[in-house]
């Protein structure tokens, strides 16, 4: 069934007055979840170790200006999500739910916009359920607890598209200022993947014919008056006149002209000057002192080469971003199909249908041309998600229909109990094939997500909409609540980066022997020892390296280890075995520990003397080869 017309008009009731309560509980909620366990976890490899460490050494260093990781320049991203961690590491302390605090906050901030803004577009109610429904999608929770730029980026994303659709309605300095400012600091987040963001987002808006008069505001008329005809008459005469004198006055009067068109857009649209006083003092500091390496890397690499090619084998499958958002965003994804038809069916008597549709969609058909897809690049789009679902819940409600009498109501149902089963099963799955520690949780959360989803399928075919919405947010609010403050703790002793670095400092501190890395080198590693490590690159670093220190202690691989073992001039101690769970390869892996040492009697590589010894922290900064 058609959503009927009468929800387009339904009334914004309470919109001028704020229930600071309920923006408090939600508020709550969410910090709730994105805080839960993120000190009992240690960082993900691989980009959580590489942004904390940047933090730290940025902290250590007093350069405030370019990021470094193992001491070496890191130019993947612009510098505010280091000056925020920053300020995260000083009020938690320099570990993992420290690096993690400007996230953790930025994805709360995130749910209270939505909370905000779903009133603005379509009503208090609306409002709530889809800050509710944000707070508790798994792919807002994760990112909410990871020490990266998306959350950050996020928040920032939305102020901006806020900002567009007040001024939508009405002009206003201080919301051409957010607008402008939250761009600028999107900017100085992820570079121009937030301008890219929200010009698809506005492409799609218009196509809809939802409301433009926001943009329109915001950019103003590239000519800014019948004043500048006067320039124009003078540059006609010039020409007229010809010879010498219209030699000189054509170019003058062209400068002229040039100048007062210029210099009138840009004091009528003061906005732009403040995006570029937020954002390009830095962009220009960083271009001088890294030669414009920093461009080549984050632009150049990170932005042109991921839209034409599949880096680091990140490709995907038509329709990457519309599969995934399924578990993702689960489980208000599933109600997606019938409240995006409703908000498609209604788009022209509401403009904030075809707003939030725009949303939706523009970022969608962005991402799927490019050529390098990963899981949270869809991101931005999600609180819009959330929207639709608290439309469709009060739209639902108030029309007292059954859901599976909605166009793709039954789709949706079907996805809710379909996927819910799923994850049930897969849950009790793991409660018996996961190792001890991890058994538990998983039962916990099979049970739970079984429960919930049970209990809201049978609401929604009855048609009690809220209750079910009621019963999904409680039940993944405890799911999540587990996951993160029970589930991944339990994981740490299973984890071979973290085992790895413990066993390196342990052996360092005993016997003075200086950690360096083979082939495994995750970041989490040097994160976890706390200063710069060198890199082994073969054998000759290893002898050279060896009779510098006096005795290098690393983790290796059975062919590294063979290889080191028949090296005439180096000693290999076996020092145990390491076996844990590899992220990044997603398999468990056994490393052996070894020490190296030169043999007595023997010379350096090239035959001169053997270097002097000396041993300590202080030395590997001078060790490092890449």
């Amino acid at each position: 069934m058609d959503a009927p017309a009468t929800l387009a008009e339904a009334p914004h009731e309470g919109r001028r007055r704020l229930p600071w309560r309920e923006a408090a509980l939600i508020g709550l909620l969410a910090l709730t979840l994105n805080l839960a366990g993120n000190g009992r976890a240690s960082l993900w490899d691989r980009d959580e170790p590489r942004y904390a460490g940047c933090t730290r050494e940025m902290r250590q260093s007093g350069d405030l200006i370019q990021p470094t990781f193992n001491a070496e320049p890191r130019y993947h991203k612009p510098v505010l999500i280091y000056w925020l961690m920053l300020g995260g590491t000083a009020i938690g302390g320099d570990n993992p739910f420290g690096a993690r605090l400007a996230s953790s906050l930025a994805g709360t901030a995130s749910c209270l916009l939505i909370w905000g803004f779903g009133r603005r577009l379509f009503g208090p109610a609306q409002g709530r359920w889809a800050a509710l429904a944000l707070a508790t999608a798994p792919i807002m929770v994760a990112e909410s607890k990871l020490a990266t730029t998306d959350a950050t980026l996020l928040l920032w994303l939305i102020g901006a598209q806020w900002s567009v659709w007040e001024l939508s309605q009405r002009p206003s300095r201080w919301l051409t200022a957010a607008f402008w400012s939250c761009l600028a600091l999107s900017v100085l987040t992820k570079g121009p993947a937030g301008p890219v963001i929200l010009t698809s987002a506005a492409i799609m808006t218009w196509w809809w014919g939802g409301p433009t008069a926001g943009y329109r505001r915001l950019i103003g008329p590239l000519w800014p008056d019948a004043s500048g005809l006067d320039e124009g008459l003078r540059f006609r005469e010039a020409i007229a006149r010809g010879g010498l004198a219209g030699l000189v006055a054509v170019p003058a009067t062209m400068i002229a002209l040039t100048l007062r068109v210029t210099g009138r857009w840009f004091v009528r649209n003061w906005g732009f000057l403040l995006f570029l006083a937020i954002a390009a003092p830095w962009y220009v500091a960083i271009g001088i002192l890294s030669d414009g390496s920093f461009f080549s890397v984050a632009w150049g690499y990170h932005v042109v080469k991921r839209a034409t090619e599949a880096i680091e084998t990140h490709g995907g499958f038509p329709g990457y971003y519309a599969v995934l958002t399924l578990p993702l965003l689960y489980p208000w994804s599933a109600l997606l199909p019938a409240g995006l038809v409703g908000l498609w069916r209604q788009r022209r008597q509401m403009p904030e249908a075809a707003f939030v549709l725009g949303w939706i969609i523009g970022p969608l058909l962005l991402l799927e041309v490019m050529r390098t897809k990963i899981i949270h690049y869809y991101l931005p789009a999600y609180p819009a998600c959330a929207l639709a679902v608290g439309w469709l819940i009060v739209a639902l409600s108030r029309s007292e229909l059954n859901l599976r009498r909605w166009t793709l109501g039954s789709t949706s149902l079907g996805l809710l109990a379909g996927v819910g089963i799923a994850l049930s099963v897969g849950g009790l799955a793991g409660a018996v094939a996961l190792p001890g520690a991890l058994r538990w949780p998983s039962l916990a959360a099979a049970v739970v997500i079984g429960l919930g989803t049970l209990y809201s399928v049978d609401r929604l075919r009855n048609g009690a909409t809220e209750r079910a919405a009621a019963s999904l947010v409680g039940s993944w609010a405890v799911v999540l609540l587990i996951m993160g403050a029970w589930f991944l703790p339990s994981v740490e002793p299973y984890r071979l980066p973290q085992k790895v670095a413990k066993a390196l400092d342990q052996i360092e501190r005993t016997e003075g022997a200086v950690p360096v890395l083979a082939s495994f080198k995750p970041p989490g590693i040097i994160y976890s020892i706390g200063y710069p490590i060198p890199e082994l690159l073969g054998r000759v670093d290893a002898d050279n390296f060896a009779r510098r220190t006096g005795a290098l202690v690393s983790a290796l691989m059975p062919l590294e280890l063979e290889m080191l073992r028949n090296h005439p001039r180096l000693d290999v101690e076996i020092r145990g075995e390491v076996e844990g769970f590899n992220v990044e390869r997603f398999r468990n892996e056994e490393l052996t520990l070894v020490v190296i040492r030169p043999k007595p009697g023997t010379t350096s590589p090239d035959g001169g003397p053997v270097p002097a010894v000396a041993r300590g922290r202080e030395t590997l900064e001078s060790l490092r080869i890449k």
